[in-house]
């Protein structure tokens, strides 16, 4: 799956303040909802996302986290993120909170490639380096061409 198709620039946002994790899931609900097109409700997005937080944490651990969820009434996948200015306590067990979330939406019956494309950016965000592109990056255009670069890309070049 192409991050470019998943991950408009319009939906990355920069400087976010949260002060839960329950608040960032109030802000990716919301932010998924707007990008949906208006297919599916904050509320409906919020109520899946918390379903899937239940079944164990998505923070991946490096102040990441990946929150998603799948909904009847969506066409097409959708993806948000959000740099937080500062880290919230995911409720991981590790001392290091949460500053990077990517927040994903798939359809109930999720088209092909899903599963690998969330695999994919999980392996990149497990990247120190990566990481620290992402938070060093200038504005939400720049982290942008971090997340939508191809994986063989070197993302150094967008920062």
């Amino acid at each position: 799956m192409d991050f470019t198709n998943l991950l408009e620039p319009a939906h990355v946002r920069c400087d976010v303040s949260a002060r839960s994790r329950k608040h960032v899931l109030d802000l990716v609900s919301e932010q998924l909802a707007a990008a949906s097109g208006g297919a599916v409700s904050a509320a409906e997005v919020f109520d899946a996302l918390v379903s899937r937080e239940r079944l164990g944490c998505t923070a991946l651990g490096g102040g990441v986290a990946m929150p998603h969820g799948r909904v009847a009434g969506l066409s097409a996948p959708v993806g948000v993120f959000l740099r937080l200015r500062e880290a919230v306590d995911f409720d991981t067990g590790e001392d290091q909170p949460v500053d990077l979330v990517f927040g994903l939406l798939v359809p109930e019956a999720a088209p092909p490639g899903c599963a690998a494309a969330l695999g994919d950016l999980a392996e990149r965000f497990r990247r120190s380096e990566f990481r620290r592109q992402v938070r060093e990056a200038r504005d939400a255009r720049a982290v942008h061409a971090l997340l939508a670069a191809p994986r063989s890309t070197d993302a150094a070049a967008h920062a």
